[in-house]
């Protein structure tokens, strides 16, 4: 069984556990607020629509071959990992309607032929199904750095 689809249900369902997080919540690793949070997954988001300045890969061959393990839900993204020096630009705050905003227009570029997002900052090239991907599982990682993510988030 692999990760879930990154269609409507999915962003439905991830805004309902969005707003279910109480504004003045202490995460349970990390010193992110939550609109810090929702601040640095629009960035990521944006990055995927080519809406961000795109930036090195830092990854490289280690990049690569950790991709596939991340991208399936294989492994969790680690509490505390460091993310790509680009997602530390992000705006101070953001709303969870601009984070779902986002992931709007994520969705609706995701099913326009042709759609070719840049390659991630550490993973590399991954194709707009591993941008879906990592959105989701990222996403379930920040879920669950504020208690909020459900049990069957990554697989639907």
């Amino acid at each position: 069984m692999g990760v879930r689809a990154f269609d409507r249900n999915f962003v439905n369902h991830s805004r309902t556990l969005l707003e279910s997080i109480p504004p003045d919540i202490r995460p349970q690793w990390g010193s992110m607020t939550p609109g810090q949070m929702r601040a640095h997954m629009v960035t990521a988001v944006r990055y995927s629509l080519g809406k961000e300045k795109e930036t090195p890969n830092a990854g490289g061959l280690f990049g690569r071959l950790v991709a596939p393990l991340i991208l399936s839900g294989m492994i969790k993204i680690p509490k505390g990992q460091k993310g790509p020096a680009m997602y530390d630009t992000a705006a101070p705050s953001a709303t969870t309607q601009e984070l779902v905003a986002e992931l709007d227009a994520f969705l609706a570029a995701s099913q326009k032929p042709g759609f070719a997002p840049p390659p991630h900052p550490f993973f590399g090239d991954i194709g707009a199904l591993g941008w879906a991907r990592l959105h989701i599982v990222h996403l379930e990682h920040h879920l669950r750095q504020f208690g909020a993510a459900t049990s069957g988030y990554v697989r639907g």
